[in-house]
Protein backbone atom coordinates (compact mmCIF):
# COMPACT_ATOMS: atom_id res chain seq x y z
CA UNK A 1 0.00 0.00 0.00
CA UNK A 2 2.58 2.57 0.76
CA UNK A 3 6.51 2.80 1.55
CA UNK A 4 6.04 4.86 3.88
CA UNK A 5 7.20 3.81 7.54
CA UNK A 6 7.92 4.48 11.30
CA UNK A 7 10.60 2.22 11.36
CA UNK A 8 14.29 2.21 8.89
CA UNK A 9 14.61 -1.63 9.18
CA UNK A 10 17.43 -2.93 6.72
CA UNK A 11 15.75 -5.71 5.52
CA UNK A 12 13.16 -3.70 4.22
CA UNK A 13 11.92 -4.75 0.64
CA UNK A 14 9.11 -1.82 -0.08
CA UNK A 15 11.52 0.88 -1.55
CA UNK A 16 10.36 1.39 -5.35
CA UNK A 17 11.87 4.80 -5.83
CA UNK A 18 9.82 8.06 -6.73
CA UNK A 19 6.28 7.23 -7.28
CA UNK A 20 2.85 8.42 -6.89
CA UNK A 21 0.95 6.13 -4.27
CA UNK A 22 -2.89 5.45 -4.39
CA UNK A 23 -5.39 7.10 -2.97
CA UNK A 24 -8.14 5.64 -0.93
CA UNK A 25 -10.69 5.61 -4.35
CA UNK A 26 -7.49 4.03 -6.28
CA UNK A 27 -6.95 1.20 -3.83
CA UNK A 28 -10.50 0.46 -3.99
CA UNK A 29 -10.86 0.10 -7.40
CA UNK A 30 -7.62 -2.13 -7.23
CA UNK A 31 -9.56 -4.74 -4.71
CA UNK A 32 -12.86 -4.83 -6.90
CA UNK A 33 -10.54 -5.12 -10.08
CA UNK A 34 -9.26 -8.15 -8.53
CA UNK A 35 -12.58 -9.69 -6.94
CA UNK A 36 -13.93 -9.69 -10.45
CA UNK A 37 -10.78 -11.25 -12.02
CA UNK A 38 -10.94 -14.02 -9.38
CA UNK A 39 -14.60 -14.36 -9.04
CA UNK A 40 -14.27 -17.65 -9.93
CA UNK A 41 -11.93 -19.43 -7.63
CA UNK A 42 -12.94 -21.11 -5.25
CA UNK A 43 -10.81 -19.18 -2.18
CA UNK A 44 -8.63 -15.86 -2.57
CA UNK A 45 -6.58 -14.20 0.08
CA UNK A 46 -5.56 -10.46 -0.01
CA UNK A 47 -2.37 -8.81 1.61
CA UNK A 48 -1.95 -5.63 2.93
CA UNK A 49 1.40 -4.48 3.63
CA UNK A 50 3.75 -2.18 3.23
CA UNK A 51 6.23 0.06 4.35
CA UNK A 52 3.66 0.09 7.36
CA UNK A 53 0.02 -0.04 5.92
CA UNK A 54 -1.28 0.93 9.39
CA UNK A 55 -0.08 4.28 8.79
CA UNK A 56 -2.80 4.63 6.41
CA UNK A 57 -6.20 5.78 7.81
CA UNK A 58 -8.37 4.44 5.32
CA UNK A 59 -6.71 0.79 5.76
CA UNK A 60 -9.81 -0.49 7.42
CA UNK A 61 -12.06 0.70 4.89
CA UNK A 62 -9.85 -1.68 2.11
CA UNK A 63 -9.70 -4.33 4.87
CA UNK A 64 -13.95 -4.08 4.55
CA UNK A 65 -13.63 -4.03 1.18
CA UNK A 66 -12.18 -6.87 0.57
CA UNK A 67 -13.74 -8.97 3.34
CA UNK A 68 -17.11 -7.96 1.45
CA UNK A 69 -15.33 -9.85 -1.60
CA UNK A 70 -15.56 -12.67 -0.07
CA UNK A 71 -11.89 -12.76 0.36
CA UNK A 72 -9.31 -13.57 3.10
CA UNK A 73 -7.76 -10.92 4.54
CA UNK A 74 -4.53 -10.38 6.36
CA UNK A 75 -2.45 -7.24 7.08
CA UNK A 76 1.46 -7.73 7.82
CA UNK A 77 2.62 -5.35 10.30
CA UNK A 78 5.24 -4.21 12.66
CA UNK A 79 2.94 -4.08 15.46
CA UNK A 80 3.67 -0.24 16.62
CA UNK A 81 0.18 1.13 15.70
CA UNK A 82 -2.25 -1.81 16.84
CA UNK A 83 -3.88 -0.10 19.15
CA UNK A 84 -7.32 -0.77 20.15
CA UNK A 85 -9.16 1.10 18.44
CA UNK A 86 -7.51 -0.16 15.28
CA UNK A 87 -7.92 -3.46 15.99
CA UNK A 88 -11.57 -3.34 17.12
CA UNK A 89 -12.22 -1.22 13.49
CA UNK A 90 -10.17 -4.27 12.07
CA UNK A 91 -12.08 -7.33 13.72
CA UNK A 92 -14.49 -9.26 11.89
CA UNK A 93 -13.33 -8.38 8.73
CA UNK A 94 -9.58 -9.35 9.00
CA UNK A 95 -8.69 -12.79 9.22
CA UNK A 96 -4.86 -12.97 10.04
CA UNK A 97 -2.57 -10.50 11.27
CA UNK A 98 1.08 -11.17 10.50
CA UNK A 99 3.51 -9.65 12.72
CA UNK A 100 6.53 -8.90 11.70
CA UNK A 101 9.39 -9.78 14.51
CA UNK A 102 13.08 -10.27 13.73
CA UNK A 103 14.38 -9.97 17.39
CA UNK A 104 13.39 -9.86 21.07
CA UNK A 105 16.27 -7.93 22.03
CA UNK A 106 15.91 -4.10 22.28
CA UNK A 107 19.79 -3.77 21.14
CA UNK A 108 19.65 -6.13 18.57
CA UNK A 109 16.56 -4.27 17.08
CA UNK A 110 18.18 -1.08 17.36
CA UNK A 111 21.10 -2.31 14.99
CA UNK A 112 17.97 -3.94 12.63
CA UNK A 113 16.60 -0.43 12.31
CA UNK A 114 13.25 -1.97 14.44
CA UNK A 115 13.01 1.51 16.80
CA UNK A 116 10.07 4.09 17.04
CA UNK A 117 10.34 7.55 17.61
CA UNK A 118 14.20 6.67 18.74
CA UNK A 119 12.84 3.41 20.88
CA UNK A 120 14.02 0.20 20.18
CA UNK A 121 11.25 -2.73 20.45
CA UNK A 122 11.55 -5.65 22.76
CA UNK A 123 10.04 -8.81 24.10
CA UNK A 124 7.26 -6.84 26.44
CA UNK A 125 6.03 -5.47 23.51
CA UNK A 126 5.23 -8.37 21.19
CA UNK A 127 3.73 -9.72 23.84
CA UNK A 128 1.38 -7.28 24.48
CA UNK A 129 0.38 -6.98 20.58
CA UNK A 130 0.15 -10.65 20.61
CA UNK A 131 -2.20 -10.42 23.34
CA UNK A 132 -4.28 -8.23 21.80
CA UNK A 133 -4.79 -9.60 18.33
CA UNK A 134 -5.62 -12.69 20.18
CA UNK A 135 -8.05 -11.25 22.31
CA UNK A 136 -9.88 -10.24 18.82
CA UNK A 137 -9.81 -13.58 17.40
CA UNK A 138 -7.91 -12.47 14.71
CA UNK A 139 -5.60 -15.27 13.57
CA UNK A 140 -1.68 -14.87 14.33
CA UNK A 141 1.13 -15.44 12.29
CA UNK A 142 4.76 -14.36 12.80
CA UNK A 143 7.21 -13.13 9.97
CA UNK A 144 11.19 -13.51 11.07
CA UNK A 145 13.54 -12.44 8.62
CA UNK A 146 16.74 -14.16 9.42
CA UNK A 147 20.21 -12.48 8.84
CA UNK A 148 23.42 -11.93 9.93
CA UNK A 149 22.56 -10.18 12.65
CA UNK A 150 20.05 -11.89 14.29
CA UNK A 151 20.54 -15.84 13.52
CA UNK A 152 22.04 -17.01 16.23
CA UNK A 153 18.94 -15.82 18.35
CA UNK A 154 16.66 -18.56 20.25
CA UNK A 155 12.57 -17.40 19.88
CA UNK A 156 11.71 -20.96 21.55
CA UNK A 157 10.20 -19.72 24.22
CA UNK A 158 8.71 -15.96 22.69
CA UNK A 159 7.11 -18.37 20.12
CA UNK A 160 6.14 -21.08 23.21
CA UNK A 161 4.11 -18.31 24.64
CA UNK A 162 2.23 -16.99 21.30
CA UNK A 163 1.70 -19.91 19.99
CA UNK A 164 0.72 -18.72 16.03
CA UNK A 165 -0.95 -20.52 13.90
CA UNK A 166 2.15 -19.91 11.48
CA UNK A 167 5.89 -18.53 12.38
CA UNK A 168 7.53 -17.86 8.82
CA UNK A 169 11.45 -17.86 8.59
CA UNK A 170 12.76 -15.99 5.55
CA UNK A 171 16.45 -16.20 4.84
CA UNK A 172 17.36 -12.25 4.36
CA UNK A 173 16.97 -11.69 0.73
CA UNK A 174 18.74 -9.24 -1.80
CA UNK A 175 16.68 -8.03 -4.47
CA UNK A 176 18.15 -6.24 -7.09
CA UNK A 177 16.32 -2.80 -7.33
CA UNK A 178 14.89 -2.54 -3.71
CA UNK A 179 17.51 -3.37 -0.81
CA UNK A 180 20.80 -3.40 -2.63
CA UNK A 181 22.29 -1.48 0.38
CA UNK A 182 21.90 -4.31 2.57
CA UNK A 183 24.10 -6.73 2.15
CA UNK A 184 25.92 -6.60 5.30
CA UNK A 185 22.63 -8.59 6.53
CA UNK A 186 23.32 -11.20 3.61
CA UNK A 187 23.27 -15.40 5.83
CA UNK A 188 24.74 -18.29 4.38
CA UNK A 189 22.59 -20.99 4.15
CA UNK A 190 24.67 -23.12 6.17
CA UNK A 191 23.39 -20.13 9.07
CA UNK A 192 19.84 -20.74 8.26
CA UNK A 193 19.73 -24.02 7.80
CA UNK A 194 21.00 -23.87 11.83
CA UNK A 195 18.41 -21.53 13.23
CA UNK A 196 15.65 -23.48 11.51
CA UNK A 197 16.91 -26.30 12.83
CA UNK A 198 17.70 -25.03 16.69
CA UNK A 199 13.29 -24.51 16.29
CA UNK A 200 12.47 -27.59 14.80
CA UNK A 201 10.60 -28.23 17.86
CA UNK A 202 8.06 -24.72 17.09
CA UNK A 203 5.03 -26.90 15.25
CA UNK A 204 3.78 -23.33 13.54
CA UNK A 205 7.76 -23.02 11.92
CA UNK A 206 7.63 -22.53 8.23
CA UNK A 207 10.91 -21.97 6.48
CA UNK A 208 12.05 -20.07 3.48
CA UNK A 209 15.20 -19.90 1.89
CA UNK A 210 15.98 -17.04 -0.58
CA UNK A 211 15.47 -20.08 -3.27
CA UNK A 212 12.05 -20.64 -2.38
CA UNK A 213 11.21 -16.89 -2.05
CA UNK A 214 12.58 -15.93 -5.62
CA UNK A 215 9.63 -16.12 -8.19
CA UNK A 216 6.82 -17.56 -6.11
CA UNK A 217 5.73 -14.01 -4.86
CA UNK A 218 3.34 -11.69 -6.96
CA UNK A 219 2.77 -8.02 -5.29
CA UNK A 220 1.18 -4.41 -6.35
CA UNK A 221 2.98 -1.84 -5.37
CA UNK A 222 1.73 1.66 -3.88
CA UNK A 223 1.14 2.90 -8.03
CA UNK A 224 -1.00 0.02 -8.56
CA UNK A 225 1.04 -1.55 -10.60
CA UNK A 226 1.93 -5.58 -10.29
CA UNK A 227 5.56 -6.62 -9.47
CA UNK A 228 7.27 -9.41 -8.59
CA UNK A 229 10.97 -10.87 -7.81
CA UNK A 230 12.26 -13.80 -10.58
CA UNK A 231 15.65 -14.06 -10.21
CA UNK A 232 15.94 -11.47 -7.13
CA UNK A 233 15.53 -8.73 -9.56
CA UNK A 234 12.68 -6.67 -9.22
CA UNK A 235 10.38 -6.43 -12.02
CA UNK A 236 7.47 -3.87 -12.56
CA UNK A 237 4.38 -4.74 -14.80
CA UNK A 238 1.68 -2.68 -15.60
CA UNK A 239 -1.52 -0.93 -13.35
CA UNK A 240 -3.47 -3.59 -12.46
CA UNK A 241 -7.05 -1.58 -12.98
CA UNK A 242 -5.42 -1.62 -16.46
CA UNK A 243 -4.20 -4.98 -17.51
CA UNK A 244 -5.62 -6.99 -14.97
CA UNK A 245 -3.93 -9.49 -12.58
CA UNK A 246 -3.24 -13.24 -13.94
CA UNK A 247 -2.56 -12.19 -17.22
CA UNK A 248 0.54 -10.31 -16.23
CA UNK A 249 1.79 -13.58 -14.18
CA UNK A 250 4.13 -15.29 -16.50
CA UNK A 251 5.96 -12.58 -17.86
CA UNK A 252 6.79 -11.38 -14.19
CA UNK A 253 8.23 -14.77 -13.95
CA UNK A 254 5.24 -15.97 -10.81
CA UNK A 255 5.34 -19.37 -10.32
CA UNK A 256 2.36 -21.03 -9.01
CA UNK A 257 4.32 -24.18 -8.14
CA UNK A 258 6.99 -22.18 -6.13
CA UNK A 259 4.15 -20.93 -3.92
CA UNK A 260 2.92 -24.55 -3.75
CA UNK A 261 6.65 -25.47 -2.49
CA UNK A 262 7.19 -23.01 -0.02
CA UNK A 263 3.47 -23.85 1.60
CA UNK A 264 2.48 -20.42 0.72
CA UNK A 265 -1.27 -21.42 0.49
CA UNK A 266 -2.85 -20.96 3.49
CA UNK A 267 -6.40 -19.56 4.32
Amino acid sequence: LTQRCNMACLACLAKYGPLAELDLDGWLRVIDAIAEETRDLSRVKLSFAGGEPTLLGYLPSLVHRAHGHGMVTSLITNGSRLDDGLLDGLAGALDWIGLSVDSLDPQRNRELGRTVAGEALGEGFYRNRVAAIKARGIRLKINTVVSALNHREDFSDFIGFAKPERWKAMQFLLVRGQNDDADRMAIKAADFAAFVDRHSSMPALVSESNDAMVGSYIMVDPSGCLYGNHGAVHMRGAPVCEAGLVGQLERLGYSYQGTELRNGFYF
